[in-house]
């Protein structure tokens, strides 16, 4: 069944037809590791499209011209930069820092020390 749909700044009604659902945080048998358990899961995930996103998926504030997109670069969610403010390592191996939307970073934080020690 079709998501509830919100109009996009040009008027027309946007239509997500399957839902987008974020990785579960990553496991590990082995506290403060990464853990790859669910590591295939977040990387294959699709992006979020731009069109597909007339607000942001977690306070849902309309993008415009100066209210601007970002993608976590984890749950790969269109998210504001409110809602994105951090950057965080990915276990999937990124050298720098990227973009991260605040559930995430919420997960990614005890993992930090090792991912950072690791790259």
């Amino acid at each position: 069944t079709p998501l509830p749909t919100a109009p996009p700044l040009d008027g027309a009604p946007l239509q997500v037809e399957t839902p987008f659902r974020p990785p579960p945080p990553p496991s590990s048998g082995n506290p403060g590791s990464p853990g790859t358990a669910n590591l295939a899961a977040m990387v294959s995930r699709d992006w979020q499209r731009d069109e597909d996103a007339a607000a942001c998926s977690y306070c849902h504030a309309p993008f415009d011209t100066f209210f601007r997109r970002h993608h976590c670069r984890r749950c790969r969610l269109v998210v504001c930069g409110r809602c994105s403010p951090q950057k965080m390592m990915l276990p999937h191996g990124e050298r720098h820092p990227q973009r991260v939307c605040n559930t995430c970073a919420a997960s990614l934080q005890p993992m930090q020390d090792e991912l950072i020690r690791t790259q």
